[in-house]
């Protein structure tokens, strides 16, 4: 029950950085190629290359971070939503928009009910 009370018990040894999950602890480990973690043995972090911004300081060892970014340059939005023409740069964000359109509350609270 983290989400709610704000806890994160997962800490990076090395930045000091914490998590609401393990997982996402162990996928931030990556960055830190060159001092893994005693958790994660050294044949499981692979060296990550850092892919930089042709226009500007941003640089990510992810790929898919990178082509988010790049929207910033290019402005390209690609995802129509087919009913008011709105337009949006990531599929996702469609996505939770047409839950405008059709009313649908996918998600429930149970702690604090609306």
């Amino acid at each position: 029950m983290v989400v709610h009370t704000g806890e994160r018990p997962f800490v990076c040894h090395v930045c000091k950085k914490s998590f609401t999950q393990k997982g996402n602890l162990k996928t931030h480990m990556r960055l830190h190629s060159d001092s893994p973690s005693e958790h994660l043995s050294s044949e499981n972090v692979r060296k990550i290359s850092l892919k930089k911004c042709p226009y500007c300081p941003y640089s990510t060892p992810y790929s898919s971070h990178m082509n988010i970014h790049m929207v910033v340059h290019t402005r390209v939005k690609p995802h129509v939503c087919s009913i008011c023409q709105k337009a949006f740069t990531q599929k996702g964000s469609l996505k939770i928009h047409m839950r405008q359109h059709s009313g649908e509350r996918p998600y429930e609270c149970n702690i604090f009910l609306l």
